[in-house]
Parts: structure tokens; sequence; C-alpha cells
């Protein structure tokens, strides 16, 4: 199981969090702000563009000046492009990771659920790396105090990402100060852990 968080959420122009009327249902007053907010956003999005468009054209001649109209269907033209792409990647959001996200004010947070399984695993992970320690060090003993040219050459059942079988650690050796690190491969988590010649569990950032 290869678990990678991932930020959420797009900030609304109006909270959610704002007590709606008791003559209306939460929904609707939700869908308000969203429309009232939508609105002005567009209009002075449109007055935006109207004025970078004109500037423009005052130093290029085949560009002809544009009315308010105009600025307003091409930035609502461009809006509905946007409002496509976010409802694809919504949508798919919510099909990869059913009630996953829970709202947060003005965005989206992990829901406690998920976060404790994130943690639990991570826990997991830096526990692996210090049962593969205690077998990398068995092995020096027993070898003359001599560093292995490669993880594969000792023998430890904790060579592998935990859940991942496929995900072996990586072997940074420097054969020069006669010391290593093991650490996890990237595709494990936004959080890469590392374990040091004493043991230490430090965040890798390489």
């Amino acid at each position: 199981m290869i678990i990678k968080p991932i930020i959420a959420g797009m900030p609304a122009l109006l909270p959610w969090d704002s007590e709606p009327s008791p003559l209306v249902s939460e929904p609707f007053s939700r869908q308000v702000q969203l429309l009232v907010g939508s609105v002005i956003v567009l209009s002075i999005g449109a007055w935006i563009v109207k004025a970078l468009w004109n500037s423009l054209a005052k130093d290029f001649e085949s560009l002809p000046q544009m009315s308010y109209l105009r600025a307003l269907g091409m930035t609502l033209l461009w809006g509905l492009a946007m409002v496509v792409a976010l409802i694809l990647i919504d949508g798919t959001r919510h099909t990869l990771s059913p009630a996953a996200w829970v709202r947060n004010g003005f965005t989206y947070r992990l829901s406690t659920e998920e976060e404790q399984i994130l943690t639990d695993y991570r826990n997991q992970r830096r526990e692996q790396l210090k049962n593969l320690h205690a077998d990398l060090k068995s092995h020096i003993e027993a070898n003359g105090r001599t560093l292995p040219p490669s993880l594969t050459t000792i023998e430890s059942d904790h060579l592998y990402v935990p859940e991942n079988a496929e995900l072996q650690y990586l072997w940074k050796l420097d054969t020069e100060n006669s010391t290593f690190q093991i650490v996890e491969p990237e595709l494990v988590d936004d959080v890469r852990y590392a374990i040091t010649a004493q043991g230490e569990v430090i965040e890798w950032d390489d």
C-alpha cells in the first residue's frame, strides 16, 4: 500500500461557517454565497481583462478596443472552462478517496480517521528502519565490522518498506568515512525517512 498525502480543497470567497438564516436551509445558503461571490469575481475580472486588453491595444494598432460586454463574455468563457477542469479534479478526488476529506474553514483537510491511518503507517515505517538497522549491525559484528556492499547481502526480514514488498530500501554507503545511511525509496510518501549509522531515524531531504 502506497500512501501519499494530497493537499485538496479550494478556498471560498465567503466563509462556509457563516450562520444561515433560519428561513433557509444550509445548502441553499451556501449556493447563494457561491452565486454572489461568483458574480462579484466575474465582474471585477471582466473589468481587469478590459483594462489590460485596451492597454495592450495602445501599443498594437491591429488590436481593436474591447468593450466591457466583450470582456465579460471572454471572462465568462474562460471561467466556464476552468469550472469544467475543477469539476473533473474534484470528482476524481471524491471517487478515489470518498469521505477522506472534511471541510476545514475555507479549505479541506484529511479526516481524523485518514490522519490516524497515515500516522500509524509512518510509525510502522520508522520501526521497520530500526529493525533493519539492528539486523545490519548484527551482520557487521559477525563479519569483522565490515560494511556490506549492498543490503541484499545481509539476512533480514526487513529489507522492504512495510506493505510494499516491491519497494526496497536504498543503501547509501560512504566507504571513505566508513559510514552509511539507509533511505526509503521516493514513491512511499511525501515524507521520506532514513536511518543513520548511529541508528537515528531522520527525514530524508535529497
